[in-house]
């Protein structure tokens, strides 16, 4: 997975849906609750290396 600085917040899931419909691009459209676990993981990762 990927973070770039395209992150966007939508008041729906099919508000994000209809959005990312015509782009050329795949995109995980994750809840608040899935994308603050996804960024846990990730952060956790990062500390993780940068203590080596």
């Amino acid at each position: 997975m990927v973070f770039c600085h395209q992150i966007h917040f939508f008041p729906s899931r099919e508000v994000a849906e209809k959005w990312s419909a015509d782009s050329e691009y795949d995109f995980a459209i994750l809840s608040r609750d899935e994308a603050f676990e996804v960024g846990i993981k990730a952060a956790a990762k990062l500390i993780e290396a940068a203590q080596k």
